[in-house]
């Protein structure tokens, strides 16, 4: 029924190298590489910089306060709650400065907790993801395989005058 080429998972997984595996996110490409690429004698324990931190990076080393991040959305969230609860209450939007700070903390801390709870959930399912792959290399010749160029995928032609 199919071709049984002999090859083995092991081989499939000789042909690529943890940087092909740019579908995943950095912290899923890392375990991925610990687990699968360790007969590359490569340290993937540095601590260096993926491209997001680089650009988050300030002249003086202070790292950029991005409003997308689950932190600072959540202090803002936090404060501007309290003075729409301070506006309900028909007084003065920025009083009760005790309720501003313990509103901003606990969602900054609740939204911490959550991306986190989110990014591990991500993790863990794009390492599903390449179990399948790597289980199934057959039904993904992308990404076992060098990619096609169009010079192999033409047919060559030269025009008739």
């Amino acid at each position: 029924m199919g071709e049984d080429t002999g090859e083995t998972n092991q081989s499939y997984l000789e042909k690529i190298t943890p940087k092909d595996l740019v579908m995943f996110s950095s912290s899923a490409r890392k375990i991925i590489a610990k687990n699968d690429f360790s007969y590359l004698d490569v340290d993937y324990d540095l601590q260096l910089p993926d491209q997001k931190q680089q650009d988050s990076i300030r002249v003086w080393g202070l790292p950029q306060a991005r409003l997308q991040d689950p932190v600072p959305l959540g202090v803002l969230l936090g404060f501007s709650g309290a003075s729409i609860f301070n506006f309900f209450r028909r007084r003065p939007a920025l009083t009760s400065i005790h309720l501003h700070l313990l509103s901003s903390l606990a969602i900054a801390g609740i939204a911490k907790l959550g991306y986190a709870k989110f990014e591990d959930y991500r993790t863990q399912r794009e390492l599903v993801i390449w179990d399948y792959v790597k289980k199934h290399p057959k039904d993904f010749p992308e990404v076992f395989n060098p990619p096609k160029k169009y010079k192999d995928l033409l047919l060559s032609w030269r025009p008739v005058r």
